[in-house]
C-alpha cells in the first residue's frame, strides 16, 4: 500500500498501450491505402482520373500524419510518466508523495485525538515515511505522548521528535513580534539562491527560531541557519533541518 508508484506505473502503461493500439487499428486500412497510392497510383490510374484521386490521396496522407503525431504524443506522455515514477535521493515518486501526504494527515488526526488543543502547536513533516514533529509545546508529557502517537500511526517508519518545551506565556506584543519574525525569515530564505524556502518549516517563540523539514543538501541546511541568524530580532536558531536520504 505504501509503495504506490508501481501501481501508478502500471496504470500509465496500460492506458497508453491501449490508446496506441486503438489508433493503430483505426487507421491501419487508411495507411495501407495511402501507401498503395504512393507506390502504384501513377500506374494504376489513367492520367485523366488522377485529378479526381488527388483529394482522396491528400486525405489519406493527412490521416497517416495524424497517426504519427498521435504516436509521438503517446511516446512523450509515456516518458513523462516514467519520470514521475522514478525516484532519486531528493525526489519522491508520485506514489511516495501520496503516501507521505496520507501519513502526515493521519499523524495530525491522531495527535488531535490524543492531545487536544496542544496538537495545534505541532508541525508534522514527512519524507519517505520518516516523520518529524516540530514546534514549541508546554509540557514534557505532551512531548512524550506525541512520539508515542506518531509511532503508532500506520505507515510511519521512524519519528524524530524536535519539539521544544516552552512554558512561559507570551504577551500580545511578543506574539506579534514572533509572527513578524516568521515573515521576515520566510522572505530572506526565499531570496537566497541556495536555500529552497518551501522545504523549510519555521517556528518562532519569543525570538527563538526553529528550522525543520527535509532539504536536499547539507549546504542548504547550514545556509538556512546562517540567513536566519542575520535577521534582526532572532535570539537563537535551533536547526533541525534534515538532509534527504533514500
Amino acid at each position: 500500500m505504501y509503495y504506490m508508484h508501481s501501481g501508478v506505473n502500471f496504470l500509465f502503461e496500460h492506458a497508453f498501450s491501449s490508446t496506441f493500439e486503438r489508433a493503430r487499428r483505426r487507421h491501419s486500412g487508411l495507411i495501407r491505402s495511402a501507401a498503395h497510392l504512393l507506390l502504384h497510383g501513377s500506374h494504376d490510374k489513367p492520367s485523366a482520373s488522377r485529378a479526381a484521386w488527388k483529394p482522396v490521396f491528400n486525405m489519406k496522407v493527412e490521416t497517416v500524419m495524424n497517426s504519427r503525431i498521435t504516436t509521438i504524443a503517446v511516446g512523450l506522455l509515456t516518458a513523462m510518466a516514467l519520470v514521475a515514477c522514478t525516484a532519486t535521493r531528493t525526489q519522491k515518486t508520485a506514489g511516495e508523495q501520496m503516501d507521505d501526504s496520507v501519513i502526515t494527515s493521519r499523524v495530525k488526526t491522531a495527535l488531535v485525538k490524543d492531545l487536544g488543543g496542544e496538537a495545534a502547536k505541532i508541525d508534522v513533516e514527512t519524507f519517505r515515511q520518516r516523520v518529524q514533529l516540530n514546534g514549541f509545546i508546554n509540557s514534557s508529557d505532551a512531548k512524550r505522548s506525541a512520539t508515542r502517537v506518531a509511532q503508532n500511526v500506520k505507515g510511519v517508519s521512524s519519528v524524530e521528535n524536535n519539539l521544544k518545551l516552552s512554558t512561559e506565556t507570551r504577551t500580545a506584543g511578543e506574539y506579534i513580534d514572533d509572527k513578524v519574525l516568521v515573515a521576515k525569515i520566510k522572505t530572506a530564505l526565499a531570496e537566497d539562491p541556495v536555500v529552497k524556502a518551501h522545504e523549510v518549516n519555521i517556528e518562532v517563540r519569543q525570538g527563538v527560531v526553529q528550522l525543520a523539514g527535509f532539504v536536499d543538501t547539507s549546504e542548504q541546511k547550514s545556509r538556512a541557519a546562517e540567513v536566519t541568524r542575520d535577521i534582526n530580532g532572532v535570539r537563537s536558531v535551533d536547526n533541525q533541518l534534515e538532509v534527504k536520504r533514500r
